[in-house]
């Protein structure tokens, strides 16, 4: 089974992006999977997402399971579950051997074992007796009287564990009352079964109406159903402010080509055309004829790139909380809460750092309660002011709070508020003191608001990070053995050709703990995977020795993907190797960096060159 932070396929992270429009009779293996992908993505937003989750589950079933299903759909998911299914016999089974290994090799101090099993075994290190009693998963599988919907569930959202039930039994009930409404739909779409949703006051709403807690012909409901036709327009409201927020950005935008083209679908005067990339061009091949609200959700989508009069502070924060991604979270870690070997593991926290040098206050992502991550540098432009820190000092987002506290703005809260463009578009951001403990404040600002006048808008304080028991990783040294440029074509060539081809192909365990090999000898830059082909860049400089660095597959897919869609030009990179590979570059609003640490001979990440920011202090 996958890790369960790694829950979205590879696979589904390329059909994510498939149009929401989907018709019964156009349906393949693709949109299939991306009803999987897009509910599985929906469910780790649960709480803003709930209803998209739940919609792209029922059209799995629709198209995959259900009496309409066709043959080939049919045959498709009793396959994906068979596999499933297969897996989670195949882990169950070799749980005791795995049990005992993990023991074996806690007890053996020398800690000699190849690469290949300390991968495999090092998200266990930590588990206690209670951990491995719960470790046994349970299979996509239904009782006699059960919900028709309790497989589908069990298999899109992976709730492989006996605790899972709750919330099995919630998503099949949400799916009940979709399937006995289903006449309502307009269409068999996500926008249409989001619609139904909302309809009826939300997905718990809907949830209490199929358990019989909420009759629909009673006053509540009627009530309920008058609120969500309120919220559904302020909602529209909103969204339609958004995008004439939007229009005016794009109307002091310079243009990139002018066509001399006549439209056939324009919406508004604006036109969506469909092209295909050729080399280093796009070819256009016509036009996109969307509706109305199809208009609007594209216009939502444009490029940031493409926009004018955006406030670059909030640009910079989202820059900033994209690339920070690189930086994995959510794993358990090998510390305590309590300090104590039986304490409650933390789990690795992506951490947002401000700090300051001769060059002014820098921001810097890297993780907290382990001894090694990515580490993020971020400039930003002389011209924003991210605020000054106290000398000496580095302040800290936090990364976690009491499930009462409704007050505490985390680092995951700012990646969320800075995330969406059609956001953004209505705000801006300012940095001002604040207190002794917290001594800078990111405060939002709507548009047309005085700073004076934001006290109840959300503010991000930032905290004397000393106070902190767990600090979070940094650079401790960086000794370049190679400098190279990239430009965006070769950068776009190598995940195009190699690394999103490795993404696409890789079917085996074997092929994500083995090593990605990126060598440099001025000549060329070349990458090499046990099980995949290599891949050569030329770059026409001057011969040099060999530098070669092992990296892990994840982070050098996700590296190039992340840098294929940035708006500049060319790339700076460097390695040690000691344990880092760079990359720099920049764009409008800032400077960026990222630092990767390369893998050691048992197939762990290296700390050679990482250290805690509190040694710098």
């Amino acid at each position: 089974m996958r890790d369960p932070s790694d829950t979205l396929s590879d696979e589904g992270k390329h059909i994510m992006n498939i149009a929401n429009e989907i018709l019964e009779t156009d349906i393949d293996a693709a949109k299939l999977n991306a009803f999987v992908s897009k509910a599985q993505s929906a469910y780790k937003l649960y709480k803003t997402a709930a209803m998209e989750s739940a919609a792209n589950c029922y059209l799995l079933w629709h198209f995959a399971a259900s009496e309409a299903a066709e043959d080939f759909a049919r045959a498709w998911f009793d396959a994906k579950l068979d596999d499933y299914n297969a897996e989670v016999d195949r882990f169950n089974n070799a749980l005791p051997d795995l049990e005992a290994r993990v023991a074996a090799y806690l007890a053996d101090d020398s800690k000699d074992i190849s690469a290949e099993e300390f991968a495999k075994i090092e998200v266990y290190l930590g588990y206690s007796k209670e951990d491995w009693g719960k470790a046994a998963k349970v299979k996509a599988e239904a009782r006699e009287g059960a919900s028709p919907f309790t497989i589908v569930v069990k298999f899109v959202f992976e709730f492989d564990r006996a605790a899972d039930a709750s919330n099995v039994s919630r998503y099949a009930k949400v799916l009940e009352y979709i399937h006995e409404h289903r006449d309502q739909l307009d269409s068999m779409t996500e926008d249409a079964i989001i619609a139904l949703l909302k309809k009826a006051g939300g997905f718990e709403a809907a949830l209490d109406i199929a358990r019989g807690n909420a009759p629909e012909n009673s006053i509540s409901a009627n009530n309920k159903d008058a609120n969500a036709a309120g919220s559904d327009a302020e909602a529209d409201a909103k969204r339609n402010e958004k995008v004439s927020a939007i229009k005016k950005a794009i109307s002091h935008a310079v243009p990139v080509a002018d066509l001399n083209y006549v439209p056939k679908f324009a919406r508004d005067g604006y036109v969506f055309l469909i092209g295909r990339k050729v080399d280093d061009q796009v070819a256009i091949y016509g036009e996109l004829e969307a509706s109305e609200n199809e208009a609007k959700s594209l216009v939502l989508k444009v490029d940031t790139d493409v926009l004018g009069g955006l406030n670059p502070f909030a640009e910079f924060a989202a820059k900033v909380c994209e690339i920070g991604t690189m930086v994995r979270d959510g794993k358990k870690s090998i510390y305590t809460a309590d300090g104590t070997s039986s304490g409650e593991h933390l789990k690795v926290a992506r951490t947002y750092v401000l700090r300051d040098d001769e060059r002014g206050t820098f921001v810097q992502v890297s993780a907290r309660y382990t001894d090694t991550s990515a580490v993020i540098i971020a400039r930003p432009k002389p011209e924003i002011d991210i605020g000054p820190i106290p000398s000496g000092q580095f302040l800290m987002l936090p990364t976690e709070r009491r499930e009462d506290d409704t007050v505490t703005k985390t680092g995951k809260d700012l990646a969320k508020q800075v995330s969406s463009i059609g956001d953004r578009i209505m705000f801006g951001m300012t940095a001002i003191a604040g207190t002794e403990d917290a001594p800078l404040i990111w405060q939002i600002v709507p548009n047309g608001k005085a700073v004076e006048q934001c006290e109840k808008e959300p503010r991000f304080c930032w905290t004397l990070a000393s106070k902190e028991k767990h600090q979070p990783v940094c650079i401790e040294s960086f000794n370049a053995k190679f400098t190279t440029e990239l430009r965006k074509t070769a950068v776009q060539s190598i995940y195009e050709a190699y690394i999103g081809n490795w993404q696409k192909a890789k079917k085996d365990e074997d092929k994500t703990f083995l090593p990605i090999t990126l060598s440099y000898n001025g000549l060329s830059l070349s990458f090499a995977h046990a099980k995949h082909k290599s891949y050569l860049v030329p770059l026409g400089a001057e011969e040099q020795p060999m530098v070669t660095l092992a990296l892990r597959p994840r982070d050098i897919a996700d590296l190039f993907k992340l840098l294929a869609e940035q708006n500049t030009d060319s790339f700076v990179m460097k390695a040690d190797p000691n344990g880092l590979l760079m990359v720099r570059w920049s764009d409008k609003f800032g400077e960026y960096e990222i630092y990767l640490p390369t893998v050691n001979e048992k197939g762990g990440l290296k700390d050679r060159c990482l250290t805690v920011l509190s040694c710098l202090i």
